[in-house]
Order: C-alpha cells, then structure tokens, then sequence
C-alpha cells in the first residue's frame, strides 16, 4: 500500500475541551445544590433519630407483648406464698438443728453453725433447683416457674445472684411495687437478673 492509500485512511477526531467560562458559570448552581442538600440532611437528622426511637419503643413494646402472650404470668399472690413456704421449710430445718445442737461436738459456736446449716439449705433447697428447674419447694407446690427472657433458663450464678439479693428487706419491698407496675409481673430483682416468674 502506498503512502497516498495511508493518507486517505487517516483521520483526526476533534475533542472539545469544556470551556472554562461554562465551567464558571456553572459552579454556583451546583455549590447552591450541595448547600440545599447538606441543609436537608441536618434537618432531617432529628426526625430519623425520632424515626429509629420510635421503632426501637414499637420493637420493645412488641416484644414485651409475645413474652406476655406466650406464657401465663404468675400473679402475686402465689409468688409470695410460695417464698413463704419455701422459708418454711428451711427455719423448720433450722429448728430441728437448733434444738439438737447441745448433741454435735464441735469447737464452733452455735452461731456459726446455724450460719453454715442456713448457707447450706438456702443452696440445697433454693439455688440449685431454681438454677436446674425453675422450681423451689413452693414454686412447685403453687405451680409456678422463673425463667430467663433470653434462653428461658437461668445457670446456677444467675440463680444465686436472684435469690440473695430477694433476702435483703429494702429490695424485696421495692420489688413489690415494681411487680405490680410491670408488664411482667416482674419485682426489682427479676428486672435485675433477667428473669420472670409464669405459671408453669
């Protein structure tokens, strides 16, 4: 092929550079837009934190309704009888320690005793088969259950943590008008530890 065939092929794209002048006219119009837009945004912004609280309360609220709707929730009454008889049962224990006490030989005083006779039915009869069942003594003679709200059960920490802290006075009357204001039924130390009581 001869160079006049090679000049006939070639060919030359012409590429137009934007001119500076459009460019410069267009700038504030788009810097108007950006504003406009990042002015929306910060408006916005509280009613998309409104927006995700209200969802998060919607969530709860229905969450708390299935936990509800689920079981059937024990009522007071029962709950109070059966910490009665389980407490019951334990001083009777102690009772029958008390009087024999003259009988066991050891170079403790009777105080520390009955301490160490209370720590121990308090894990044998309240701890261990409320960690294993969900049940005491009295929970199962009234036919009631604590469970966990997240895995409905509860290991044996939890189930110490609960049952100790319902020994102390002050938070056993709080827990009293905290339960008839639940949803749950639930006192202060099942909002505590997690846990809720149902007819089982």
């Amino acid at each position: 092929m001869s160079d006049k065939d090679n000049q006939d092929w070639d060919f030359k794209v012409k590429v137009e550079e934007p001119k500076t002048e459009e460019i410069e006219k267009k700038k504030p119009a788009r810097q108007k837009i950006i504003q406009k837009k990042e002015k929306l945004e910060v408006e916005d912004a509280p009613k998309y934190e409104k927006t995700r609280g209200e969802l998060y309360k919607q969530m709860q609220a229905e969450e708390d309704r299935l936990s509800t709707d689920a079981f059937e929730l024990a009522n007071h009454v029962n709950r109070l009888i059966a910490v009665v008889i389980d407490y019951a049962v334990i001083c009777f224990a102690m009772l029958i320690l008390f009087k024999n006490l003259n009988r066991i030989e050891v170079d403790f005083p009777p105080i520390a005793i009955l301490g160490a006779a209370f720590f121990v039915l308090f894990l044998v009869l309240i701890v261990i088969p409320t960690a294993k069942y969900g049940q005491t003594i009295g929970k199962k003679i009234l036919g009631i259950q604590v469970r966990g709200e997240e895995n409905f059960s509860i290991n044996i920490v939890v189930a110490f943590q609960r049952e100790l802290m319902k020994l102390i006075l002050p938070v056993s009357i709080l827990g009293m008008f905290t339960a008839l204001s639940d949803k749950k039924r639930r006192t202060y130390v099942d909002k505590t530890m997690g846990t809720f009581v149902i007819e089982a």
